[in-house]
């Protein structure tokens, strides 16, 4: 815990984190709103479940990208820790 609060003291890397949510964010909300456009266009009565429903996936992937976030970046290799000997060379 006490190494991903370290990592946040580093601006560029809170940046990457708020700009990938924001990107799971904004996606969600896009392939919402098209199967909410492709519902209205298919002649169905939209009612107030179909919004909920979008708002709640949307927010959802957007939750489910903050947690496999980290995880994945480490298994990339993104998190991994530098040795001493590659940081000085």
């Amino acid at each position: 815990m006490d190494l991903l609060l370290d990592m946040f003291t580093y601006p560029f890397i809170l940046r990457a984190f708020v700009v990938g949510v924001l990107i799971a964010l904004c996606a969600a909300l896009l392939y919402e709103a098209v199967s909410i456009i492709y519902i209205a266009m298919s002649s169905a009565e939209l009612t107030s479940a179909f919004f909920t429903r979008a708002l709640t996936d949307a927010l959802m992937t957007t939750l489910t990208a903050v947690v496999l976030m980290w995880p994945l970046r480490r298994l990339l290799g993104f998190g991994a820790p530098v040795s001493n000997a590659m940081a000085k060379g």
